[in-house]
């Protein structure tokens, strides 16, 4: 986040390095990542497309053991897992990497789940594992304080764990903090007007899949 990405030659290092040329292309209106929730790569992707200008281009995340089907304008996710697709369109921020990102919008779909990426819609679920809308468990949950790391004895990140469980709450918002230092991020999640949760049973497991929930990020304090 503090440092944006580059294009230049490959070092070996962690830093984010692009191939703005892309790969096989594939999928020419999407900017893909991989492994994503389990390495805690969500706000790699965002970073990368801001760099890139990629406004006009859905952002996908995919889980491991998933995978995105895609036919005509229409995917669908298949697998343990889920998708996650990032919409900037509307996005507020700087050119200093180190700056405010206001306005994202995440939608995360598990399987039996589709989007259409002309409309920007959230299609259908099968009715076999999915219910449209789900009993919250929890009235509160409570904020994170490493919002872009791992989350012990959860297979995914602190990210989606903070995402997923408020839309299985009653409350409407939740504010975290990263531990990433000089500068610290705080991530604001809402669920507004156009947002929606949905859940139900894939064999014994419970997924959780919601649409269009509002992500701001801010820089919380700078040493």
């Amino acid at each position: 986040m503090s440092y944006g990405s580059y294009t230049g030659e490959f070092d070996g290092s962690d830093d984010l390095w692009v191939r703005p040329s892309g790969g096989l292309v594939l999928a020419p209106r999407l900017t893909l990542d991989t492994h994503f929730a389990e390495r805690q790569r969500e706000m790699r992707l965002v970073r990368m497309m801001l760099d890139f200008d990629d406004f006009d281009r859905w952002g996908v995340g995919v889980d491991e053991n998933t995978a995105l089907v895609v036919q005509g304008d229409v995917g669908e996710v298949v697998g343990e897992n889920g998708v996650y697709f990032l919409d900037l369109s509307s996005v507020v921020f700087s050119s200093d990497p180190a700056a405010d990102i206001s306005g994202l919008r995440l939608t995360y779909l598990t399987h039996g789940d589709k989007f259409h990426f002309g409309s920007g819609k959230f299609l259908s679920r099968n009715p076999f594992v999915r219910q449209e809308k789900f009993d919250r468990e929890y009235f509160s949950m409570s904020s994170g304080d490493d919002i872009f790391g791992g989350k012990p004895n959860t297979p995914a990140g602190e990210f989606r764990y903070t995402a997923t469980t408020l839309f299985d709450s009653r409350q409407s918002d939740s504010s975290s903090l990263s531990s990433e230092r000089n500068p610290e991020f705080r991530v604001d999640m809402v669920k507004d007007a156009s947002s929606v949760g949905y859940g139900g049973y894939m064999g014994d497991r419970f997924l959780i899949s919601f649409v269009d929930l509002l992500v701001d990020v801010y820089v919380n304090s700078l040493e």
